[in-house]
């Protein structure tokens, strides 16, 4: 479902932010500065993949992260969920939770340099608004399938 998810939002070019050609020329930090680049040619929701990203990165960031929600006075202060092919629904979990967090991370971006070219404009917040319904209609509808899924056993007992 995680992939269907991907295909809708990024189309076609999902697949370019799994592959990079590597040359002997290229330093980390550069492929790192493309990836990102890729990313946030996704829209809102790439930059969000890159501000949880830088986040995650290290414990450093994220008790900086979790020291400024605090101050927020949030109740739950929890690190952000990233994105991947892997986990179920982590796309719309991570819209979600970004939702539900909006002044920290617009804060924290202020606070980080680094950051500066994935600031979430109030363009973009309303574009994650807009489409959080629908991702997260598509992975509960994914959910609610691995329900009906019969295993072999029990199809077998069924025939007989």
């Amino acid at each position: 479902m995680q992939i269907v998810v991907k295909g809708l939002l990024f189309g076609p070019k999902a697949k370019e932010l799994e592959t990079y050609e590597a040359t002997a020329d290229v330093s980390q930090e550069e492929k790192e500065e493309w990836i990102k680049v890729k990313w946030r040619a996704f829209g809102a929701i790439g930059k969000l993949h890159n501000i949880v990203k830088y986040i995650r990165v290290s414990p450093k960031r994220r008790t900086g992260f979790k020291t400024l929600l605090q101050d927020f006075e949030k109740r739950s202060v929890k690190v952000p969920v990233m994105d991947n092919d892997t986990r179920w629904s982590s796309v719309a979990t991570m819209v979600e939770y970004g939702l539900e967090n909006r002044d920290g991370i617009d804060m924290y971006c202020c606070e980080q340099t680094a950051l500066e070219a994935d600031t979430l404009s109030d363009e973009d917040w309303n574009e994650l608004q807009t489409v959080h319904p629908t991702i997260n209609t598509i992975d509960n509808t994914g959910y609610q399938d691995l329900g009906t899924i019969q295993t072999v056993d029990e199809t077998r007992s069924i025939e007989e």
